[in-house]
C-alpha cells in the first residue's frame, strides 16, 4: 500500500509508515489509516476493484491485494478554511538564536514560514504579531530585493530584529524568553492563519504544530 501525496500520513495499526509506503506481507486483521496533509482531502482508498472513501481500512482476511490512499488539493478557498487547514504555517520558531545570522550579521530571533501546497504564495499584506491582543501589529511588506514568495512546500524566514529590511523581511518586534510568548497571524481571505505559542526559549530551534495555539514541548 502506499499514498500519492508524500506529506500524508500513514498508519498501520496505529504505527507510522516509514515514507507512506509499504511492500510486503501482512497477515489479517490489519488497519491502515491515512491522514491528509494541510491543503488536502481525502478522497479514498483504491484497489483494482474499488474505492473506500473512509480514511481507515481494516482488512480481516489475508489477500493478495494493493491499495492507494488518494488526496487532492483543496482549491477553494472557503472548503480550505473549512477544513482546519491552513495554506501558510508556522514551522519553526527561534527567541534565542546563537546559530543563524542574517544579513546584518546578527543572530536575531526568527520565524519560519511553511507553504503547505503545490503552488507559490506571496504573503505580503498578511499579519505577524507578537501580541494576542494586537494581531495586526506587523504587515509584511515586500520591497526592492525583497521577496515574500514562500516557494511550494518550501519555507521563508522571517527575522523578528526590529531592524530596517534590506534584503530580508524583518519584523519591528522581538521575540520574548517567558512562557507564553506569542506568534500569531489572524484569519486572511487565504484561509485561516494559525498561532503557536511556546515555552522559555533556549538557543535551539523549536518545531511548531501550527494547527491551533500549540505548547510546545
Amino acid at each position: 500500500f502506499r499514498a500519492n501525496s508524500p506529506q500524508a500520513s500513514l498508519m498501520l495499526d496505529n504505527l507510522p509508515v516509514p515514507g507512506n509506503s509499504f511492500d510486503g506481507t501482512l497477515f489479517a486483521p490489519v488497519t491502515l489509516t491515512a491522514t491528509a496533509p494541510a491543503g488536502y482531502r481525502f478522497t479514498g482508498w483504491v484497489n483494482n476493484t474499488s474505492c473506500i472513501r473512509t480514511n481507515q481500512l481494516t482488512l480481516t482476511e489475508d489477500v493478495d491485494d494493493s491499495y492507494t490512499a488518494l488526496f487532492e488539493p483543496i482549491s477553494n478557498p472557503a472548503k480550505y478554511a473549512a477544513s482546519g487547514a491552513s495554506p501558510i504555517r508556522i514551522n519553526e520558531v527561534s527567541a534565542n538564536n546563537s546559530i543563524y545570522v542574517n544579513e546584518y550579521a546578527k543572530k536575531d530571533d526568527w520565524i519560519e514560514l511553511y507553504n503547505t501546497t503545490n503552488q507559490d504564495i506571496d504573503i505580503a499584506g498578511m499579519y505577524l504579531s507578537d501580541k494576542a491582543d494586537q494581531p495586526a501589529k506587523y504587515q509584511i511588506t515586500s520591497g526592492e530585493g525583497i521577496s515574500t514568495i514562500v516557494p511550494a512546500h518550501g519555507t521563508l524566514v522571517i527575522w523578528a530584529s526590529k531592524r530596517e529590511q534590506i534584503s530580508q523581511p524583518h519584523a519591528p518586534f522581538k521575540l520574548e524568553n517567558s512562557d507564553g510568548a506569542a506568534v500569531i497571524r489572524p484569519r486572511m481571505e487565504v484561509g485561516l492563519m494559525p498561532s503557536a505559542t511556546m515555552p522559555k526559549a533556549t538557543s535551539r530551534p523549536l518545531a511548531v504544530i501550527p494547527m491551533a495555539a500549540t505548547r510546545l514541548t
